[in-house]
């Protein structure tokens, strides 16, 4: 496609799109009818009308073949009655003079008209019209023989009539039909018009902080997208919701860690250690700090996390899950030693950054050691982590927004851990699940299965229904090769 043609395309698009639907209704109609005004004026009328006298002609040269079989065989039974009686004329010349008249349309005003018609030497046999009197006739001229010619001819007042019939015959459809679909095009557009300033005003009214109900019971896409829209809208209420208590509760947190470094350095500094010694006093505002610290470092990496799946700046190397599994129940077996944490595995490599997936596996074990009676384990193969517990079952309510940001459980910290795995898994092309067991709950991940292509697919089929398993670009490479 040229240049050109895409930005006639691009033009049409944005002239449409600055309109309304009412007023690109009225556009399309207006094409339309505009379109069927010349279809039915320079076609349809002309095309009815050589039609009606293309018939005409076929049936004068159907009588006429016949007047001239029985000229030929008996020119007696011209005389006959039933030749005198029909409609269709026909005026026989021989040797250049009338020699019979059949017929009962006689348009005795051009009578000398028809015999100068059918003795001019130089017309040749050919079909027409000509004026008789006040009225247009039809005629085929024909040469039966060196002596003889005959010229056919009937009043083209019926054809006339035939033709103003069918043609407002189909005018009178046309207009019918036309109005009928334009009726329904109208009610159909005022269906689409109507919801959908509906769904404008109640994303207006969500926008400004208001009040707003959107019902609307349809079961096409314009339905589909209300239904979108509303589970947004709660969607982002709970989110909000959920945000003011996080933030509520991360200032609890902050506050108190910062309110007791505060009082122990002003303390410190007033020459009184307010945990016995001035050691044990300084270790008391190191492990505040270093809450805080965590709490700083989970926001920030969770930021980090959404700015990695909104872009294509990823880091992936292949990092050696075993080791870090390995490190990761080393630093935390120590948390809580009535548990003990079983491990199995298999040489496993996944795609992303060690940092990231390192998080991922110290989360999952530290919540499951939070949540677990008397065991957790670890199990790992290509493609495949899952660390579970023999803790209590997920509520299935919890369940489905059990990864959400700010989802705090009944033991969590500040409802960000899961919700990080699920970035860090989604971020690098794996997911992550959550299932309860009869005894316990086990997160799984797993790399995504890339869906095959279906052309491919039929490739392959076709190939082996010829007894031959490869593909074409298959072939081709082991040819080359």
């Amino acid at each position: 496609m040229s240049t050109k043609d895409t930005g006639k395309k691009r033009g049409l698009r944005m002239w449409l799109g600055n309109m309304t639907l009412g007023q690109q209704l009225v556009s399309l109609v207006s094409v339309t009818f505009i379109a069927l005004g010349i279809f039915y004026i320079v076609y349809l009328r002309s095309n009815i009308n050589a039609i009606t006298l293309n018939q005409n002609y076929i049936l004068l040269s159907r009588m006429q073949d016949q007047v001239v079989r029985e000229l030929e065989k008996d020119p007696e039974t011209l005389y006959e009655n039933t030749w005198n009686d029909q409609e269709i004329s026909h005026l026989i010349i021989k040797d250049g003079e009338p020699y019979l008249y059949l017929g009962i349309y006689e348009p005795t005003n051009n009578y000398r008209f028809l015999i100068d018609k059918a003795t001019e030497k130089s017309d040749k046999d050919n079909t027409g019209l000509f004026t008789a009197g006040k009225e247009s006739c039809q005629y085929i001229l024909k040469t039966v023989d060196d002596h003889t010619r005959i010229l056919t001819f009937h009043s083209a007042k019926g054809s006339l009539e035939l033709y103003d019939s069918i043609v407002s015959n189909i005018s009178n459809v046309s207009s019918m039909v036309f109005l009928a679909l334009l009726v329904v095009l109208f009610y159909w557009v005022l269906t689409l018009i109507y919801p959908l300033n509906q769904i404008k005003n109640y994303v207006d009214k969500v926008r400004k902080g208001e009040e707003a109900d959107l019902k609307i019971d349809r079961a096409d896409e314009i339905g589909e997208v209300a239904r979108a829209v509303t589970s947004m809208q709660e969607e982002l209420k709970h989110q909000e919701s959920v945000k003011e208590e996080m933030i509520h509760n991360i200032s609890h947190d902050l506050k108190t860690p910062i309110a007791t470094i505060k009082s122990y350095a002003e303390s410190i500094k007033d020459g009184i250690y307010p945990y016995g010694s001035l050691d044990s006093s300084v270790d008391v505002i190191i492990e505040n700090a270093d809450r805080l610290d965590a709490k700083v470092h989970s926001l920030l990496f969770l930021n980090r996390l959404d700015y990695l799946l909104s872009s294509s700046e990823r880091q992936m190397n292949s990092i050696d899950m075993n080791r870090i599994s390995e490190q990761v129940i080393r630093s935390l077996s120590a948390i809580r030693s009535d548990v003990e944490i079983s491990y199995s595995s298999e040489p496993t490599v996944f795609k992303g950054e060690e940092e990231s997936w390192r998080i991922l596996v110290e989360n999952l074990v530290d919540n499951s050691l939070r949540y677990a009676e008397k065991s957790v384990w670890l199990e790992l193969r290509p493609g495949y982590l899952c660390v579970g517990n023999d803790g209590p079952s997920i509520e299935p309510d919890q369940m489905k927004k059990l990864f959400r940001p700010f989802e705090k459980g009944n033991k969590g910290k500040f409802g960000l851990g899961l919700s990080i795995c699920s970035k860090v898994a989604e971020a690098y092309g794996y997911t992550i699940e959550a299932k309860n067991l009869t005894k316990g709950v086990s997160f799984i991940v797993r790399e995504k299965v890339a869906i095959p292509d279906e052309k491919e697919i039929k490739k392959k089929a076709r190939a082996r229904s010829k007894g031959n398993t490869r593909t074409p670009k298959e072939s081709k490479k082991a040819e080359k090769k």
